[in-house]
């Protein structure tokens, strides 16, 4: 996959998730020019920083498929697998899973965030890995006393805080990650810090990820987006796994909506980190 490629490979990937849209699945909204900016800027984030993991398929002149995955430390995350509908059904997704599996054989453990496409499910089984259901929840505003006193402990954070936040990563994560916390920062993810440990990025309304070094930092964390800090509305966070407990609990104690979502696809390392939750996109 080349940067020339973006324009067309956005196109593709938005035509091939275009059926989980249309069935409530994905929410379906028109993008913002600064929406597909954003959009195209993920694609370009792996395409510089993990090019060895970035490929299109091409039929003739024309790109029909794509794939990005990308390395951190000892752990690979399938991040993207698209196939224009016109081309569905002839293989040419499995053909892009092995060539993106090739690059996770010396990894620790290997992840991806699928949708429930029942296909990708099948595929990444066959692949040898392991299904977690999981669960997507949307908060609803609190009363401004209680949006109040579930902020009163988070702080704005900004790029000066990365040093603090790829130390999170690494006592939670084991690895570091700080080109990717950058690229968020610097496309307009809100970031929020509790100074005692943990933080979480916040993108069109939606938690981008939740890191924190014990479960009482992640709840506050969770609780306040959920609930609605005093200036953002209430935030949405996806693929919460039967591990994140925590996270349900939270989830039920702010009365957030709970909705049955895509999987969590492990291999290798078994299981889902924990107080955490990750991006599909970037692990």
């Amino acid at each position: 996959m080349l940067l020339d490629d973006l324009d067309e490979v956005d196109r593709i990937w938005r035509a091939a998730f275009s059926p989980m849209r249309s069935e409530g699945a994905v929410p379906e909204s028109e993008r913002t020019e600064e929406e597909r900016l954003a959009d195209l800027a993920r694609f370009a984030h792996l395409v510089l920083t993990d090019p060895d993991g970035s490929f299109v398929v091409i039929d003739g002149d024309e790109i029909v498929g794509l794939s990005q995955s990308l390395q951190r430390c000892d752990e690979f995350v399938l991040s993207r697998l698209g196939v224009a509908p016109t081309h569905q059904d002839r293989g040419i997704g499995g053909l892009l899973l092995a060539n993106a599996l090739t690059h996770a054989a010396q990894s620790r453990s290997q992840r991806i965030w699928s949708s429930r496409d029942p296909r990708a499910l099948h595929s990444y089984v066959k692949a040898g890995f392991t299904l977690h259901p999981t669960i997507s929840l949307t908060g609803k505003s609190a009363d401004a006393g209680t949006r109040h006193t579930l902020r009163r402990a988070l702080r704005s954070g900004s790029s000066n805080d990365l040093e603090m936040l790829c130390a999170i990563d690494e006592q939670v994560r084991h690895c570091r990650r700080a080109e990717d916390l950058a690229f968020w920062i610097k496309i307009g993810a809100t970031l929020v810090v509790d100074d005692d440990g943990g933080y979480l990025l916040m993108h069109r309304g939606r938690i981008t990820t939740l890191c924190a070094t014990d479960e009482v930092i992640a709840r506050g964390l969770l609780a306040a987006a959920l609930a609605g800090f005093t200036d953002l509305a209430p935030a949405e966070a996806g693929w919460v796994g039967p591990e994140q407990r925590w996270a349900i609990e939270v989830a039920t104690e702010v009365h957030a909506t709970i909705a049955i979502a895509g999987a969590a696809m492990t291999r290798g390392e078994v299981g889902l980190r924990s107080p955490y939750l990750a991006n599909p996109l970037l692990g």
